[in-house]
Parts: structure tokens; C-alpha cells; sequence
């Protein structure tokens, strides 16, 4: 996967060694969005699962989701309700 600008982003979010990431931060926190490359579609319309990292010194709560192509998002399992 890799990060993707979208419209809105604000912030670029980097680390040592690690890819910087285009973000919309607001009052809420952070949003990024990744495109996956064809081999990763495949792997997961196969039932793969995704596995997620993150470069930090602590667990912020973290959700995941997948944009439509509508823009909406689908999944984003940090909200309730």
C-alpha cells in the first residue's frame, strides 16, 4: 500500500524511515487514505487480511475504513454508532 494525497489534506505525517503520508488533521485527529497495489486487491478479494503498523511510541485509537467511489466511507470502525 501507499498513501495517497486527497483533497483536504493539511499536514504531512513522516517518520525515520517510513513513507510521508498526506493527512487531514482536524479537531477529531488524523485521516490518511492508501491505494493498494493490483497484487494486494488480489490477496484480499482472495480473503487475505490487511495488516496494520504504525511508527509511534504509543496506541492512539485507530480505525479503518474504505472509501466508496462515491467519496463516502464505508467501515470506519473508529466511530461508533
Amino acid at each position: 500500500m501507499k498513501p495517497v494525497p486527497f483533497e483536504g489534506c493539511n499536514v504531512i505525517l513522516s517518520s525515520p524511515g517510513c513513507y510521508d503520508v498526506p493527512a487531514l488533521k482536524d479537531e477529531g485527529g488524523f485521516t490518511t487514505l492508501w491505494t493498494f497495489t493490483n497484487e494486494e486487491r488480489i490477496a484480499i478479494a482472495e480473503g487475505c487480511d490487511l495488516v496494520f503498523s504504525m511508527a509511534s511510541h504509543g496506541w492512539p485509537p485507530v480505525g479503518m475504513g474504505v472509501r466508496a467511489k462515491d467519496g463516502t466511507i464505508v467501515g470506519d470502525a473508529i466511530r461508533k454508532g
